[in-house]
């Protein structure tokens, strides 16, 4: 769902650049072209999709609202934790949220920092607009940053 748009609007950019120039390519232009779009836009987009797959790779989350607990599973280890261990949720996403501008603008995370200083991170592979879904189900603010790129850190 994330990579969705970044791969629609290049094989729309292809799509325009062939029917404009076909096989005719001019050279310098286009290898010039290529290699900015990779560096500033695709590598960046791979590199944040990876993190959070390697992250979130069949995690699952519980919230039980009713007992104020949640339950997560990540990699095999199980954690019970209610809302009260909780000291801190922190969410972190790129600049630019919704101006299609780049293809990692989507990406995002929340860090639930725990009263023993460990750490749950939520990441927008596991669901859409995590953020919004967090606020309401804890009923507490969460303290907003924003990055160039949401690296998980």
């Amino acid at each position: 769902m994330l990579l969705a748009p970044m791969i629609v609007r290049y094989i729309l950019l292809v799509s325009i650049y062939y029917y404009f120039f076909g096989f005719n390519l001019p050279t310098r232009l286009f290898y010039g072209l290529f290699i900015f779009v990779i560096i500033t836009d695709i590598v960046p987009t791979l590199v944040v999709h990876i993190q959070y797959l390697f992250k979130n790779w069949n995690s699952v989350m519980v919230v039980d609202i009713l007992n104020k607990i949640v339950f997560f599973t990540n990699k095999g280890e199980q954690k019970t934790i209610p809302f009260s261990h909780i000291s801190c949720i922190k969410y972190y996403r790129s600049y630019g949220k919704g101006t299609g501008w780049y293809s990692f603008e989507r990406y995002r995370y929340v860090k639930f920092i725990l009263t023993d200083k460990s750490q749950i991170i939520i990441t927008s592979v596991m669901g859409n607009k995590i953020e919004d879904k967090i606020e309401k189900l804890f009923g507490s603010e969460i303290v907003k940053e924003m990055r160039v790129l949401a690296l998980i850190y």
